[in-house]
């Protein structure tokens, strides 16, 4: 099921959130108009480490239990699917790390 349709009493359930996408990336709207959702639903819930990806927007659910916590980055300039391309660019290798700091951040704090 997409987050996009799930209703606001589900989304009032998910942890805090860290969302990364694009702005090359086709779901780039479907991504900000889920943050915003996410927002409005006041987040919180139980922390939880679980990275997925839903459809080409790379999602994080963080490990501390902040409340109403949504952060999304857009990345400038890389194309959908950039995750794979870390061997090929040197734009989507410091995005593939700046993204694991990220998670090491997160589990860390």
């Amino acid at each position: 099921m997409s987050p996009l349709l799930a209703p606001d009493v589900l989304l009032a359930h998910f942890p805090p959130t860290h969302l990364v996408t694009t702005d090359l990336d086709p779901c780039l709207d479907e991504t900000v108009d889920l943050a915003g959702r996410l927002v409005r639903s006041a987040v919180e819930a139980s922390p939880v480490l679980a990275p997925v990806t839903i459809g080409h927007a790379h999602l994080l659910y963080c490990t501390s239990p902040a409340p109403s916590q949504v952060d999304l980055q857009v990345l400038r300039g890389l194309p959908r699917g950039f995750l794979g391309l870390s061997r090929l660019s040197g734009d989507c290798h410091a995005a593939d790390k700046w993204i694991v700091d990220k998670i090491r951040d997160l589990i860390l704090s």
